[in-house]
């Protein structure tokens, strides 16, 4: 019923010689080191593999290590040939320009302290002096240009000299540009009489005038003037302006002489504007009215508001280069006891 236990006394297997041993050693491993992994077929391992952009890998040299693989033999050759060349060929060759680097550097930080030290000179010595030098001489001249003219009255009459013997009519302008920077000055806000004389002081006529300055009326028109005017400068907004107050024959036939000429009128008159920039137009000539008076005017393109106004007023030919111009003359002739026409005219004839 029960199994026999197993005693000391059973039969012990026999142990085997020592000659009947396997050793085993390392050398199969190293004759084989993949073993079980070792490529059973090598000659796919020798084809060339063509990745997905074509490129061509060469193919490895077999070996019994995976980790050892040689290289093309062309390589070899070129290890070789680098490893041949002579030493002398891998020292870095100096540039032959290089040793004179250093005194263009030289040569050029010379010049520029040179440069540098004749612009501070020039800008701390010579400059200030030749600026006061500069500024002295500028301020001469407008003093003895101030002091060649005379002072502004604003109640009474000024004269106003020109050569009529050898007139210029750009030196007139000149001298009229003068005395309305004058008239600006005094800040008036009324216009400023002046009567026009000749280098001996003596008053001079309107056709004298209207030749020496340059206007260009027709005889037709000016055989309707008398010989006496008053020339006015009015302070239109901090610019000068001129205006002319001239005796006439014949209300009537100055009209109609003036109506004929409306048309060259800008460019007759144009040397008595005083502004640079301005453009004369073919416009027609409009009417207006001021306090009842009746006005004919034109305005010329101008940032200034220039413009040709004028009226027959008191028998006189009254003609202004702004709106105001005309205006302010007709309001002077109303309320004051100003200059007018005979002014000159009792003196011219």
């Amino acid at each position: 019923m029960f199994e026999k236990k197993p005693t000391n006394s059973e039969p012990q297997k026999p142990v085997p010689s020592i000659d009947k041993l396997s050793i085993h050693t390392m050398k199969k491993d190293l004759a084989n080191p993949l073993g079980a992994y070792a490529v059973k077929n090598p000659a796919v391992v020798s084809q060339p593999v063509q990745t997905k952009n074509t490129e061509r890998v060469s193919p490895q040299i077999k070996t019994s290590s995976p980790f050892l693989t040689e290289a093309p033999s062309n390589n070899k050759i070129s290890v070789a040939k680098k490893a041949s060349e002579p030493i002398e060929n891998k020292i870095l060759i100096k540039n032959p320009g290089s040793k004179h680097i250093f005194p263009v550097i030289v040569i050029v930080l010379i010049v520029s302290l040179a440069v540098g030290g004749g612009y501070y000179f020039w800008k701390t010595r010579v400059a200030p002096s030749w600026s006061a030098k500069k500024s002295a001489s500028q301020n001469q001249e407008a003093s003895a240009g101030a002091a060649t003219l005379p002072a502004i009255a604003t109640d009474k009459p000024n004269y106003l000299s020109i050569d009529t013997k050898n007139p210029d009519a750009s030196a007139i302008k000149k001298t009229l540009a003068d005395y309305a920077g004058k008239v600006t000055q005094t800040k008036t806000v009324t216009p400023v009489a002046f009567i026009v004389t000749d280098a001996q002081n003596n008053p001079i006529s309107f056709q004298d005038f209207a030749q020496a300055v340059g206007l260009t009326l027709p005889q037709s028109l000016t055989a309707q003037l008398g010989p006496g005017f008053t020339l006015y400068m009015y302070n239109d907004a901090g610019k000068t302006r001129i205006g002319l107050a001239t005796a006439e024959k014949n209300d009537a036939q100055l009209a109609a002489a003036l109506i004929q000429e409306e048309s060259n009128l800008p460019k007759d008159i144009e040397p008595l504007f005083l502004a640079s920039s301005y453009t004369l137009n073919n416009r027609s000539f409009g009417s207006s009215t001021y306090n009842g008076i009746p006005i004919r005017y034109n305005n010329i393109i101008s940032p200034d508001n220039l413009s040709v106004d004028y009226t027959i007023y008191q028998n006189q030919w009254l003609i202004g280069t702004t709106e105001l111009t005309l205006r302010s003359t007709v309001d002077l002739l109303n309320s004051q006891t100003a200059p007018t026409a005979g002014n000159n005219a009792a003196n011219s004839q």
